[in-house]
């Protein structure tokens, strides 16, 4: 386990004993084929000179050995074809790396019998990284073009290691994970590529700590939901007196809204359920 390897480096290689003798058969029934090929060939050629030399007509093509001659060359197709198969089954007892990467777990031993679907180790690579960023669901909408990840989206990663930040451009790969009724949130996943040139060396989960930076909000507050009128209206209080004024609600919860609007901190807003309301009207405060 753990076991580096560069690209197109022999990581496995299975007893192909068998299969070289399939190949040796293989190459014989091709040399067969192609004897016999060549005999037809001879057969008909001799057939159309002896047609053509007593002009013979309304003759069949098997007795022109048409057929004959067709059958040997699709018996050599077929050899050839079945060479070719002994050649690539041989080669597949060979397993070379796809990348660079290391071995996560390996399952097999030296002299093991290794059945069809079998799996002998998980590797991973060290030149790509898949990032998976928790994001609770009520958070997706602060996601600048979430609502269109299908669509290509600039996405900008920031790694820190040790001292150093890097900079490196991402690709958005989809969304995993099932919600979880507590915590009701899922993964976003982000591949990074070919980032040699940082000499970054990638691993299984290197990096445990992540943040998501999404949209930046001014005169944002939170108000309980009790304050928020018909049309997303707020009745503030100044000089002793009602006034409507309209906010923006970025975000509702049970109790209260994410909302905003221009400059609440110096603003008294009513909490108290109206029968009515007339702009201006005189209030007390208590």
């Amino acid at each position: 386990n753990n076991r580096i390897f560069k690209k197109d480096e022999l990581i496995a290689q299975i007893d192909s004993s068998y299969y070289r003798i399939d190949r040796i058969n293989a190459k014989s029934l091709v040399d067969a084929a192609k004897l016999e090929n060549e005999m037809q060939k001879a057969i008909y050629d001799r057939s159309q000179i002896e047609i053509d030399k007593y002009k013979s007509k309304d003759l069949t093509s098997l007795a022109r050995k048409i057929p004959q001659l067709n059958s040997s060359m699709s018996s050599l197709e077929a050899a050839k074809a079945n060479y070719e198969k002994s050649l690539l089954n041989i080669e597949k007892t060979s397993i070379t790396a796809p990348f660079n990467g290391r071995v996560r777990s390996n399952f097999s031993s030296q002299g093991m019998v290794v059945s069809p679907g079998y799996t002998i180790a998980t590797i991973y690579s060290v030149d790509d990284m898949i990032l998976k960023l928790p994001v609770y669901l009520d958070e997706l909408i602060f996601i600048d073009g979430f609502e269109e990840f299908h669509k290509n989206l600039d996405i900008q990663i920031l790694l820190n290691i040790g001292s150093k930040t890097y900079q490196m451009d991402a690709d958005f790969e989809g969304i995993s994970g099932a919600l979880d009724r507590l915590t009701q949130s899922i993964h976003l996943n982000f591949s990074l590529k070919d980032f040699s040139e940082f000499n970054i060396f990638a691993d299984n989960n290197l990096f445990v700590q992540a943040k998501v930076y999404t949209k930046t909000f001014s005169d944002v507050y939170i108000i309980p939901n009790k304050s928020i009128r018909e049309g997303n209206m707020v009745h503030c209080i100044n000089n002793n007196m009602l006034i409507s004024e309209r906010i923006e609600i970025i975000k509702s919860y049970r109790d209260s809204s994410v909302v905003r609007f221009n400059d609440l901190n110096n603003k008294l807003v009513n909490l108290t359920a109206l029968d009515y309301y007339v702009d201006s009207m005189k209030v007390v405060k208590k």
